[in-house]
């Protein structure tokens, strides 16, 4: 649970000290305004280059060391975890039971799944069914 996405963010830091960065293309309206430097997935691109097979990595390595460096990464970690508190706070009208196995849920995604517009859309999405179904029942 915890060497895949170290190990990653090893490979992430080795390759983008010497490759260009990905400056969030992988977010589609990014994508189609700047392009994007690498026309495959960058997993496919670590499997390619380092024999690891198809490397899922988490939102430290995707959007931090590949969009903006190693430098800026922690202003970009920052960032996400504004939105996260921001979610933290609207969860907090919420079942405790359900925050447990959610919050448990929210940890392996951090660790195990990159962290790009989508993610964050669906999730607030599902968050505010959530508090607008608790509150009409």
């Amino acid at each position: 649970m915890f060497a895949i996405p170290s190990s990653a963010i090893d490979y992430y830091a080795d390759f983008f000290s010497i490759n260009p960065r990905t400056y969030f293309c992988k977010i589609n309206i990014v994508r189609l305004m700047e392009g994007c430097p690498y026309s495959d997935q960058l997993g496919v691109v670590f499997a390619s280059r380092y024999g690891v097979g198809n490397l899922n990595a988490s939102l430290f390595a995707t959007e931090g060391i590949a969009s903006v460096g190693l430098i800026w990464s922690p202003i970009v970690m920052f960032l996400c975890g504004v939105v996260l508190s921001v979610g933290n706070s609207c969860s907090r009208q919420l079942p405790a039971p359900m925050m447990a196995t959610s919050s448990a849920l929210a940890f392996q995604a951090l660790l195990n799944v990159k962290y790009s517009a989508a993610d964050k859309w669906g999730v607030a999405a599902f968050s505010a069914l959530v508090h607008l179904s608790r509150r009409r029942g």
